[in-house]
């Protein structure tokens, strides 16, 4: 057992460094690179066209949320919420189990981690920082974080899992 803990834990180190490359890399784009790529993934996802979408974005009000707004904060969301499940889980076997250190530990770097990202994706050219994102992002890695802390306690003994063996 001490051999798969070891590789759970580098292979949750390793998907954690490409979740926070792939991160750095999406607030790296400039303005305009980062709507186009939103709005090829909303042309995916809803079947229109990226014409449409440009129409429907242009008639939207101020009060009016667009799909390709929908789906740019999923994506935040989501990243984030991986970041939080591999966070924790290298976090986890790193320090023994000790679980509220883990949890503590990977709520702090995912927070740091989400405000750093904006401040950098601020100096992109036509981007700019928003703090309702780095509250998502902190929600999508809080949800991880629990989801696995919960699965891991669950189905894989908790505290015990690995140590011993």
């Amino acid at each position: 057992m001490k051999i798969l803990r070891y590789l759970v834990c580098c292979v949750s180190y390793i998907c954690l460094i490409a979740i926070m490359s792939a991160a750095f890399g999406f607030s790296a784009q400039e303005g305009e690179k980062s709507g186009s790529v939103s709005k090829k993934v909303t042309s995916i996802v809803t079947g229109k066209s990226i014409e449409e979408i440009d129409r429907l974005e242009n008639e939207k009000g101020d009060d009016k949320v667009t799909v390709n707004e929908i789906i740019r904060k999923c994506a935040h969301f989501s990243i984030y919420l991986l970041m939080g499940v591999f966070a924790y889980l290298a976090l986890s076997l790193t320090l023994n189990n000790k679980e509220a250190a883990a949890v503590a530990f990977a709520l702090a770097v995912c927070l740091l981690y989400a405000a750093s990202d904006e401040i950098h994706q601020y100096f992109s050219g036509g981007r700019t920082a928003s703090a309702k994102d780095v509250l998502l992002d902190f929600a999508g890695s809080d949800i991880g974080i629990f989801i696995t802390y919960t699965v891991k306690n669950k189905f894989f003994g908790g505290n015990e899992y690995g140590k011993n063996s």
